[in-house]
């Protein structure tokens, strides 16, 4: 039988306060049926899933719902909306999450995943203009957030390596120093018993499926498009920039011919659904929130920090490690030798 890990007494006079964790064995189910299950209606949610690289690139999945913090910011103003009441304040919403996080650094505890609970979010392409004085050309026809977090302290991750799913209750560090740890104690052990009981009712069959018929509308012709391409290639002849990032943006109107229930959140998780099946990546994330839901999936991660180290680990600019030690060394000579993918470097370094 699980226990809960660390013991209550251990819990009580540890001088240094850690989450409450249970571990289970490998789940049966498949990762997005057991997100389904942990989702509450009407609450924002996550899944980070990844498992399908080596361990040190995508070892871990994790998910959680019903965040007890979201902090959505916009420009110089942001909200901070709890389970119980919302605040709008005047500021620097970058400013006002690093100041959130810096108020809630636990220590990992050992056998854990390196995220155990805290924020899960977004940042948008507009955060820049906190940092930098840009000029503003593109219209703002989608009133997106420049950033959004959801603050959890309960949430499931699955170690691919082990097979094991671990359940953590961990509230913030302004709770664990400031409330009595009995009831914290109570309150953890009632939660992951939840937790547990909803992550094994399995959801009733035929929930996955997206609506027929559905229209693919792109927002430009194919002769605008290409004429912005030819701008590209023109700016790199004169040596203005490396490379562009031309984006397309296409639209599905998902309430024809038959919404789904509960509208975007439900559609975003069908469509996440789907992409897993036919394009399965090392890294793919699904994030719902109240007034926007992301889909996403990627073969490579960005970056990851760990302490003081930081590291990236991009697709362009690289080769794959070779079967011997002289076939490295010819596969980094090519790069060496290759002016595109020396190009690369500058720019993502």
């Amino acid at each position: 039988m699980s226990m809960i890990r660390p013991s209550r007494a251990r819990f009580l006079i540890e001088a240094h306060p850690e989450p409450l964790a249970l571990s289970l064995p490998p789940p049966a189910e498949d990762l997005f049926e057991l997100y389904r299950r942990i989702v509450l209606p009407n609450r924002p949610s996550f899944l980070l899933e990844s498992g399908k690289g080596g361990d040190a690139v995508a070892r871990y999945s994790f998910m959680g719902s019903d965040p007890y913090l979201v902090l959505s910011g916009k420009d110089h103003r942001y909200e901070l909306r709890a389970r119980d009441r919302t605040t709008v304040k005047d500021g620097d919403p970058f400013a006002a999450l690093a100041a959130l996080m810096r108020s809630s650094r636990i220590a990992r505890p050992e056998g854990l995943p390196p995220f155990f609970g805290g924020a899960v979010g977004f940042f948008s392409y507009d955060l820049v203009r906190q940092f930098e004085r840009l000029p503003t050309l593109a219209a703002d026809d989608l009133p997106l957030p420049d950033l959004q977090f959801a603050f959890v302290d309960l949430l499931a991750a699955l170690d691919h390596q082990t097979g094991t799913l671990h359940l953590i209750f961990a509230p913030p560090l302004e709770r664990l120093l400031g409330e009595p740890r009995e009831k914290l104690y109570r309150e953890g052990c009632d939660r992951l018993a939840e937790l547990g009981a909803r992550l094994s009712v399995s959801n009733r069959p035929g929930q996955h499926e997206l609506p027929t018929g559905l229209e693919i509308r792109p927002d430009q012709s194919r002769a605008a498009y290409m004429e912005r391409v030819k701008r590209c290639q023109n700016y790199i002849r004169a040596g203005d920039i490396y490379q562009a990032n031309l984006s397309h943006r296409f639209c599905i109107d998902f309430s024809a011919p038959s919404p789904p229930p509960r509208g975007g959140e439900e559609a975003a998780r069908i469509l996440y659904a789907r992409l897993r099946k036919v394009n399965p990546s090392p890294f793919s994330a699904l994030l719902v929130f109240d007034d926007v839901c992301l889909v996403s999936s990627s073969p490579e991660r960005l970056v990851r920090l760990q302490g003081r180290r930081v590291d990236t680990r991009p697709i362009a600019g690289t080769r794959p490690r070779g079967q011997s030690l002289s076939e490295d060394r010819r596969l980094a000579e090519e790069l060496l030798t290759n002016t595109k993918e020396r190009a690369e470097h500058p720019y993502r370094v």
